[in-house]
């Protein structure tokens, strides 16, 4: 089981990297592009882990403390979208699939994104083709709303995008049970 917790400046080197290899093993799977966040440079990730307008992402971390997961939180701050936020970025390094590492970032991401003063709701979106995602999303309480066909566009060929949402029913702030 990994251990996770929110990433810091002092992480980038290593969530560079583990972003990278998300981009670079599953290119149709992200609408960030590659080649853009192999221009990065830690400084740029840096500022990113710093939190800034409540924004995070949390690592997941292997027993030897090797970075193997992520997932980041991003939300809106428009007023009259500022209930809601994204979660982005998800990845969990191949090694350590389907022993848990996933399932503790995402309960994780919704603990304490519901700690944030006014949000309710966390959206995503997930490429259909994606089963393992999709199925431990929906395991974790989110529902698809829609499909969006094409939205992704990656070496040819299009992908169809769930998108989905987690809200708390209870309207109130806390930890998840």
């Amino acid at each position: 089981m990994a251990s996770v917790r929110p990433l810091g400046p002092e992480d980038a080197e290593a969530f560079l990297k583990l972003r990278l290899e998300a981009l670079r093993e599953h290119p149709a799977a992200f609408s960030a592009d590659e080649a853009d966040w192999r221009s990065k440079s830690v400084e740029e990730a840096a500022l990113l882990l710093s939190g800034a307008r409540g924004s995070f992402v949390l690592g997941a971390f292997d027993t030897e403390g090797e970075l193997v997961g992520m997932a980041g939180f991003q939300p809106n701050d428009k007023p009259k979208l500022s209930h809601k936020g994204i979660l982005w970025g998800m990845y969990v390094t191949a090694r350590v699939r389907r022993q848990g590492a996933g399932r503790a970032l995402v309960e994780a991401l919704l603990n304490r994104a519901r700690l944030l003063p006014g949000i309710r709701r966390v959206n995503l979106g997930v490429i259909r083709t994606d089963g393992g995602a999709g199925r431990l999303y929906a395991s974790a309480g989110f529902q698809v709303y829609g499909t969006e066909p094409r939205s992704l566009h990656y070496d040819g060929t299009f992908y169809d995008e769930d998108l989905m949402y987690f809200e708390w029913e209870d309207g109130g702030t806390g930890r998840l049970p």
